[in-house]
């Protein structure tokens, strides 16, 4: 993917668009699914995860000559969609219109809903539990303090290392590990009923 990039850089910098289109169009088949379920972990809502993974490719175009290197694209790109998230968290915040939960499955690509993971091994009963339990997982991630929520979406269910989740933050590393450390305290205390089972 590195090299695909570098390809669209070069054809960025020659400004000449048919050198850009197919690099650029590659990169963004390879991770609209990617970003979009970012966004949907973040915002909860799939027009809006929608609006953030389109404004962030068409930001990353803009912007590719400032991607550096020194880490992957995906987390260059991904940064991209974590700011996008957090503005418009903010912003919806002042109209007092946010929702925040989070899923921890990607969302059905026709209904928006949570697809249902089933194995063809799993019987009925089995299925409804899991259900029930993932349930009970998304709401006690969605009732944590949007810092903790952000940390646990990058790190635990997005599998960023915790030096990308505080680059991508814009906090120290030390603040990362402690946020997620207080997140998952939260979350064994909330979810305790569940381990027991």
């Amino acid at each position: 993917m590195q090299e695909l990039a570098a390809s669209a850089m070069r054809g960025h910098e020659s400004l000449d668009p048919q050198r850009l289109t197919h690099p650029f169009e590659a990169l963004v088949h390879e991770y609209q699914d990617r970003i979009f379920n970012l966004a949907f972990n973040f915002l909860g809502e799939r027009e809006a995860a929608r609006d953030v993974a389109q404004e962030t490719f068409l930001r990353a175009f803009r912007g590719l000559r400032e991607f550096r290197a020194d880490s992957s694209y995906y987390t260059w790109i991904s940064t991209i969609a974590v700011n996008l998230c957090r503005s418009q968290l903010r912003r919806a915040r002042v109209r007092g219109s946010v929702k925040l939960f989070s899923l921890l499955r990607p969302p059905d690509k026709e209904s928006g809903s949570l697809a249902p993971i089933v194995s063809s091994h799993e019987r009925p009963q089995d299925a409804l539990h899991r259900e029930e339990r993932d349930k009970e997982i998304r709401n006690a991630v969605a009732d944590l303090d949007q810092q903790l929520k952000q940390v646990v979406v990058l790190r635990d269910m997005e599998g960023f290392s915790y030096q990308d989740v505080a680059n991508m933050l814009g906090i120290p590393l030390g603040t990362v590990r402690s946020r997620l450390h207080r997140a998952r305290e939260i979350l064994r205390e909330k979810l305790a009923s569940l381990v027991k089972e």
